[in-house]
């Protein structure tokens, strides 16, 4: 059996940046690093996602474009469409996040299942935009992320964040260290209007979280940079360089 006649491994990523900078093919971003890794290290087929940068939720339906390219295309590519793994970094893994946990909104109108999703790799990634820090909702360091990137890119709408913010999509009234008091006020407010917090959650996320948590695959990039799988004789030339 040649190694490089097999269906090899699909690993996807999102780059960072907080929704306002990076790029797929730029080296602080760490999306090409990650991708040479998973080639090299795993024999993977790595696909660098690209996004328009700015507002939510533009980003959010290019992403889910890169998983589309790659569900129609990695096959032909030499993909094993049962072994595709999402990553993301940074706002990248905001957004991985957030289309599994809104799969009916961003990637069930593409014909994209959720079992396509084989495991999601989450790199520092922001999932509660009332407190992205983890230090607390009223503090210096939640004050400046927020203006710096959470405003620009998602605005001043509470309830909008709040569909945007995966833990607080997972459990809207957990008190954590991560989600403070912020996800208390929410449910605060919706008690307030007479509703049920968990039923104002976007369809995508109603019904048994659970079954949402580790069930997935990955995604990819409309404009896809795909890192040669086939590395063989490649190493087998570096080996060869190498002194004594």
């Amino acid at each position: 059996d040649n190694f490089n006649d097999r269906k090899k491994p699909v690993y996807i990523h999102i780059h960072g940046g907080g929704w306002s900078r990076g790029a797929k093919d730029k080296a602080f971003y760490g999306g090409p690093s990650l991708c040479q890794n998973a080639v090299v290290s795993a024999g993977c087929i790595a696909v660098a996602s690209g996004y328009r940068l700015g507002r939510y939720p533009e980003f959010m339906h290019d992403a889910a474009s890169s998983i589309k390219w790659v569900y129609d295309n990695i096959e032909s590519l030499g993909g094993d469409i049962d072994n595709v793994f999402l990553s993301g970094h940074s706002a990248g893994g905001h957004i991985s996040s957030l289309l599994m946990l809104r799969h009916n909104d961003f990637l069930e109108p593409l014909g994209v299942p959720m079992s396509f999703f084989k495991g999601l790799i989450l790199v520092s990634g922001c999932y509660d935009l009332f407190s992205p820090m983890k230090t607390g909702v009223v503090d210096a360091k939640n004050k400046w992320y927020a203006l710096a990137y959470i405003l620009p890119a998602f605005g001043t709408d509470d309830n909008l964040k709040r569909e945007a913010s995966p833990l607080l999509l997972l459990d809207p009234e957990k008190d954590t260290s991560v989600l403070g008091t912020a996800a208390k006020a929410v449910a605060r407010n919706y008690k307030r209007q007479g509703q049920s917090a968990q039923k104002c959650l976007p369809t995508a996320v109603t019904g048994n979280v659970k079954r949402l948590s580790l069930q997935k695959r990955l995604p990819a990039a409309p404009i896809a940079l795909v890192l040669p799988s086939q590395t063989s004789s490649s190493e087998e030339d570096a080996e060869e360089s190498k002194p004594g």
